[in-house]
């Protein structure tokens, strides 16, 4: 059987949401060529500019597969294969190939792996276009990075990523962005995810700001003077012309890493406090459905804590909206089902109780959080819950000689309790 006889020449393999990142694009004749380019940069054509056997596609790529799998008809390897990816059923072919191997393997269909040497045209019987065969490279590549062969894994996706430098320069670039995501070093983080957005300057423009995401991240992760570099990396993303509506998650992780960036060069300044803030806010708003709970869940974590510590003309009201964003993470991060989520949650809003003054529930959180805490041996976590019990107990005894001694002055006068001073970091947890 040769698959490569049925292809297109030129596939978008990797490059497009939902099961299109997978679909292969049958032979198709006057195929205009503004709309393969398209294709190839990771953008998606209208469905009237499509050939009509390739309309499966554009559905595939709006997460409607059952729209793409009506329009596929017959029974050729390419429409068995294409069917098999928006189904997620096994499909078998009257003969196997490395290509569906692949593809099967991708899918959680197979635990067999396609060869572990990026293929050549030159090699494979099929004949694949380059593209095609670099992705297949970068499966076995994947197998390998299961398996724990780091090093052979990231050869294996260098290999991939340049022999299709050409053919196919934003499928490069996602796999050098791989890459980056594999390797240790931080200077070595870097060269890839530059080679990255180097080969993917004409990439669509969700494609870029991934990839821009992915390397602020870096820096940002680096800290120190980094950050800044961070910052330009965020906002050169979200100057690209990205659709918010379709790339919420996307537009959201970036302004979350932005604020904190902000955050991270915080020098008492009231104005980058207030643009994080606001930031934090935005980023959260459009955050609206249950597929994207754990960003969710950071972005509030992340702007409760802004507004505990950032410089501000209204500190009372920003900690009691502090409290009131934990206890809706609450809601989601239930002590049965994440434990150790829930102490951490609860250790921060013990915190923001302790700012107000408020030590009664303050002490009953930080209490709780502590003891789950040490249970689960999160030992640095611990050791900061059992600080600020310390730092209440001292604000909570600071406060009441305060009210005897003013209640002396003058008896009919009310007791204010004082806030503490210096109440320890917020403890921040993953998602």
């Amino acid at each position: 059987m040769n698959i490569a006889t049925h292809l297109h020449s030129s596939q978008p393999i990797g490059l497009h949401r939902h099961a299109a990142h997978f679909c292969l694009l049958p032979f198709a004749k006057d195929v205009d060529s503004s709309v393969m380019q398209a294709l190839m940069r990771g953008e998606l054509p209208m469905l009237d500019d499509l050939p009509a056997s390739w309309r499966f596609f554009h559905h595939a790529a709006n997460n409607r597969p059952d729209k793409a799998i009506g329009l596929l008809v017959g029974d050729d390897p390419i429409v068995s294969l294409n069917r098999m990816v928006l189904t997620g059923e096994s499909t078998p072919l009257a003969a196997e190939s490395v290509l569906h191997q692949a593809l099967a393997f991708s899918l959680g269909l197979s635990d067999q792996t396609p060869s572990r040497q990026t293929p050549s045209p030159e090699r494979l019987s099929d004949a694949l276009p380059v593209e095609l065969s670099a992705w297949i490279g970068s499966v076995a590549a994947t197998a390998q990075m299961i398996q724990g062969h780091m090093e052979d894994a990231c050869q294996g996706l260098l290999s991939a990523a340049e022999s299709c430098h050409v053919a196919s320069p934003v499928l490069a670039a996602l796999l050098h962005a791989q890459i980056a995501s594999l390797v240790p070093n931080p200077v070595h983080q870097m060269q890839q995810m530059q080679a990255a957005i180097r080969l993917a300057s004409d990439a669509a423009p969700r494609i870029v700001a991934e990839l821009h995401l992915a390397l602020g991240a870096i820096y940002q992760a680096r800290g120190g003077t980094a950050i800044v570099e961070a910052i330009r990396t965020y906002q050169t993303a979200l100057q690209t012309d990205i659709d918010e509506q379709a790339d919420v998650a996307l537009m959201a992780e970036l302004q979350n890493n932005l604020a904190t960036c902000f955050l991270a060069t915080d020098d008492g300044n009231h104005l980058r406090a207030g643009i994080a803030v606001q930031t934090l806010r935005h980023a959260r708003a459009l955050i609206c459905d249950e597929q994207h709970n754990e960003l969710w869940a950071r972005i509030t974590t992340n702007l409760a804590g802004a507004l505990v510590y950032a410089p501000s003309s209204h500190p009372q009201s920003n900690l009691t909206e502090a409290v009131e964003l934990y206890e809706e993470l609450l809601q989601i991060r239930v002590r049965d089902k994440d434990p150790v989520a829930y102490a951490r949650t609860s250790l921060n809003q013990a915190n923001a109780l302790a700012h107000l003054g408020m030590f009664g529930p303050a002490m009953e959180k930080a209490a709780e959080a502590h003891k789950l805490l040490r249970a689960h041996e999160e030992v640095a976590a611990a050791e900061a819950a059992a600080e600020l019990i310390e730092t209440i107990h001292q604000a909570r005894a600071d406060a009441n000689r305060q009210a005897d001694a003013n209640h002396q002055a003058d008896p009919n006068q009310r007791a204010h309790l004082a806030q503490p001073s210096a109440a320890p970091e917020a403890v921040h947890g993953s998602a």
